[in-house]
């Protein structure tokens, strides 16, 4: 029987949660159901959906609040924008992918089943993020989470109806996983919004180290945030050349960047679930990761058995290290990365997806 679902997802912009919940919904858009997706965010639309499917936006404008009033009455008309919407198609089910407060508090009073997701790190919300997020999960007939780690944030609260499915790996063709480090550029990368959260400043400073030991290898960071000055004046202060580290703006070629690369290195202090990391482990690169919150990384690595070790967070010192260590060991890191590309397989598309159609 036909069914009438709505997504609501954080935007139509370029982000983890908007390429998988694309995903979800084209795959579902096959079907024969009648699907709403709902964007309470101003961005570019830079994902694409089924034409069958019928897309609104809210057009909120979140992170650009000019102060607290201007906050307050932008939430609120979020809040009476998705109840209108909501009490207008009256889906049968709802599938919220992100975590802003006042969709999920509309969603308090309906009548439809409700799939909550967790893409972020609960330790990272703020506490009305948190009271809001509570309240849905509890109301929730079912919550998806990317990792185990983060479902066990929640506990006894999403108790019997709790369900982990990791992000599908959508990078299947790779390079030859035996590839030899002698035809590897001597570039290690790095990539992801310019937030302080990523740590690329301490990536920075965990480079100056390397580039002692390996002053032929360089750095490149791709992406664009509001962190560039601050990372462009710790390049300068470190003394690096222009061509030492270099921070170039975010790419859609970076898997064919990457796949040449000599090592891709993640320094976030958490990551919901790091699909950079994930194309990095799939094209058989080897990789330096955090184990940033809540287990994202941790998870795809197995603990840092495959596709290269986990490090703690925030740490130069160790990060240089193990750099280095993996920079003179070039059979055991291309033995690692060789490894790391069975997330091929463990996380197909076709597997997520059925996860995905099952639990909807």
């Amino acid at each position: 029987m036909s069914k009438k679902i709505m997504f609501f997802v954080p935007s139509l912009g370029i982000g983890g949660a908007q390429k998988v919940a694309s995903f979800v919904i084209n795959s579902y858009s096959e079907n024969g159901h009648k699907l709403t997706v709902v964007s309470y965010d101003r961005a570019d639309k830079a994902i694409k959906f089924d034409s069958r499917i019928n897309v609104i936006e809210l057009n909120g404008s979140w992170g650009k609040s000019k102060s607290k009033i201007y906050s307050l009455l932008e939430k609120f008309k979020t809040f009476i924008g998705a109840k209108k919407i909501i009490n207008k198609f009256k889906p049968d089910i709802v599938v919220v992918f992100g975590t802003i407060a006042p969709i999920n508090l509309a969603l308090l009073s309906s009548n439809s089943l409700i799939i909550g997701t967790e893409r972020g790190d609960p330790s990272a919300y703020t506490k009305f993020q948190k009271l809001s997020i509570k309240q849905l999960f509890k109301k929730a007939d079912k919550v998806v989470f990317q990792t185990p780690m983060a479902r066990d944030c929640y506990g006894e609260l999403v108790e019997n109806k709790a369900f982990v499915i990791p992000n599908p790996c959508f990078l299947l063709q790779s390079p030859n996983e035996e590839i030899e480090s002698s035809i590897r550029e001597k570039e290690i990368i790095s990539a992801g919004r310019l937030v302080e959260e990523k740590g690329f400043d301490i990536l920075i400073r965990a480079f100056k180290r390397v580039h002692e030991s390996f002053p032929e290898y360089k750095l490149t960071i791709y992406g664009d945030g509001p962190e560039r000055s601050n990372l462009e004046h710790l390049i300068k202060e470190l003394g690096f050349n222009n061509d030492d580290v270099k921070l170039l703006k975010g790419t859609n070629r970076l898997p064919e960047v990457m796949k040449k690369a000599s090592m891709f290195v993640l320094s976030s202090y958490y990551e919901g679930m790091p699909n950079v990391l994930l194309e990095a482990m799939s094209l058989g690169v080897p990789i330096v990761a955090c184990d940033c919150s809540p287990g994202g990384a941790k998870f795809l690595t197995k603990n840092g058995t495959i596709g290269g070790p986990l490090i703690p967070c925030g740490n130069p010192d160790v990060m240089s290290e193990t750099i280095i260590n993996m920079l003179n060991n070039p059979k055991k890191m291309l033995e690692l990365a060789s490894k790391g590309t069975s997330v091929k397989d463990e996380l197909h598309p076709d597997k997520i997806s059925k996860k995905w159609m099952e639990l909807i």
